[in-house]
């Protein structure tokens, strides 16, 4: 659910996305514009951003700083820094997967071909850590280093989880270990980097650096399992990269739960439709149905409440206890358990 608190957090984003492109005017950058939202295909201005993006990792740092009451760090540069990082690897992500559509419109190496979008996604990274440089608030001056470091560690791990991921394509013997170890890296980074610039110079990053990184994991599980599920039975028809991920032979948790939850027989019958060359259309529909028959998606499921719970504890360990009516729990809610 997206509360009045949040949609006022996501416009102050948006407002903040806007305010770091208008100053600059090489072409570059209205390309970036149109990786971020502010431009359509034809590179049009578009206004009202906030009606069709929620800046996820960027809302979420500002309701941990919120429970925290560390007023000090209410910085929506922390937001925005941390949702270019994500812009720049999503576009990594969509030329390495050649993914033609994310989020209902064409990816930008579809529109301006693989060239371009490598160097503008490598622009974004820059653009991330200037986010941070380039703040005005005094405390965010007074630990900037320390931010700068949580940034890059973050990206240095999202580097390793998409390898990582790419590297499982080629693998038979990928298990369910190796997909929690994947999305540590590749998914639960971003999280804890969330935590890390929003707590920064607290003394709840200081007592409790395990508890956050732990924390930072289990929303990444709920959250990537429930895209997952989405991938394979969606909530709803999209032109959106999560359709290629069966076509793609990605593992998804569906996937590498059913691999290792079947008998002999069902192994041999997925692995004989997974593991071919080319899957086409009719051999995604194949294993749709036989995950569906093995129950995947409600085993799946499970897991994703396991994780839920232990979010809500690890929240009560830090002290930012999850009240019924609170913005942040409403939050973590949309974040692990609405498929998007």
């Amino acid at each position: 659910m997206i509360t009045d608190n949040i949609a006022k957090h996501n416009s102050s984003i948006s407002k903040s996305m806007q305010n770091i492109f208008s100053d600059r005017e090489a072409s570059i950058y209205r390309i970036m514009e149109y990786q971020v939202g502010l431009r359509d295909e034809l590179g049009e201005s578009t206004f009202g951003i906030e009606n069709n993006r929620i800046w996820k990792l960027g809302i979420l740092a500002l309701l941990i700083s919120e429970s925290a009451s560390n007023s000090l760090e209410f910085d929506v540069s922390n937001s925005v820094s941390l949702e270019l990082l994500k812009l720049f690897t999503e576009v990594h992500i969509d030329i390495g997967e050649g993914v033609q559509y994310r989020n209902n419109r064409p990816t930008l190496w579809a529109l301006h071909g693989p060239a371009q979008a490598i160097n503008v996604g490598d622009g974004l990274h820059a653009m991330a850590r200037l986010a941070l440089v380039n703040s005005t608030s005094a405390s965010s001056k007074e630990n900037l280093y320390e931010r700068l470091k949580f940034l890059e560690n973050s990206s240095l791990l999202l580097c390793e989880g998409i390898h990582e991921e790419l590297s499982s394509l080629e693998k038979i013997d990928f298990f369910v270990n190796d997909y929690f170890i994947m999305v540590q890296k590749k998914i639960a980074s971003l999280f804890e980097c969330a935590f890390q610039l929003a707590l920064c110079g607290t003394d709840i990053l200081r007592q409790h650096a395990t508890i956050i990184t732990s924390l930072a994991q289990n929303i990444a599980y709920a959250s990537q399992i429930t895209s997952d599920i989405n991938s394979i039975w969606p909530a709803s028809n999209t032109l959106d990269h999560n359709s290629l991920d069966l076509l793609n032979k990605k593992k998804t948790f569906p996937i590498v739960m059913a691999f290792s939850e079947s008998d002999v027989s069902q192994k041999r019958e997925l692995a004989n439709l997974f593991y071919q060359r080319v899957i086409s259309e009719e051999d995604v529909e194949k294993i749709t149905d036989l995950l569906t028959s093995l129950d995947i998606k409600n085993k799946s499921q499970k897991y994703i409440n396991e994780y839920f719970d232990l979010i809500i504890d690890g929240f009560s360990q830090l002290g930012l206890s999850l009240s019924v009516e609170s913005d942040l729990l409403a939050f973590i809610k949309y974040i692990c358990l609405d498929p998007q």
